[in-house]
């Protein structure tokens, strides 16, 4: 795959690529000092990740009741109380969290709903995270940015789409 950071392909050979299967990409938001990265569960991966995005110059959050008190200035990031208000303020949500019956579908129609209507979700941890009726919803009415353009990819029995 070619990505390319901005608007346009005049710099990539776009038919060659297409020639030899290599799907190629642009990123035309690639502005992201206003945008909020939003991160579910701050465990080991997750603080990794944060890191990352902080250097493409996101705001980053997150949500874990479960880490330690200030466990946001190590990674200079600032926690939120709520996942709703997580989910509110969030325009990239991406999940950390380990499957259990605590987690289990804890992203249904209400947190959708509490969703950006241009934000998009990144599930890297477990499919079960999601239920998948209320995604197909989100999907129908085109609430997600992502999926609205027709760049979900949701595995695990769901729905399938374009690889970037």
């Amino acid at each position: 795959m070619i990505v390319r950071n901005g608007v346009g392909f005049e710099n990539v050979d776009a038919f060659a690529a297409e020639e030899r299967g290599i799907a190629v990409c642009n990123v035309p938001d690639y502005g992201t000092e206003e945008q909020v990265f939003g991160i579910v569960g701050c465990g080991r991966i997750a603080a990794v990740v944060a890191l990352r995005v902080i250097a493409f110059g996101y705001d980053v959050r997150f949500y874990d009741p479960y880490v330690p008190a200030r466990y946001e200035k190590a990674l200079a990031t600032r926690r939120v109380r709520a996942l709703e208000e997580l989910l509110a303020s969030s325009d990239v949500v991406s999940l950390h969290v380990p499957l259990n019956g605590e987690t289990r579908h804890m992203i249904d129609t209400s947190q959708f709903m509490a969703m950006k209507p241009t934000a998009h979700l990144v599930n890297t941890a477990r499919g079960a995270l999601v239920r998948y009726a209320p995604l197909e919803q989100a999907l129908f009415f085109q609430t997600l940015q992502q999926i609205a353009q027709g760049k979900a990819v949701v595995v695990e029995g769901g729905i399938a789409g374009p690889p970037c």
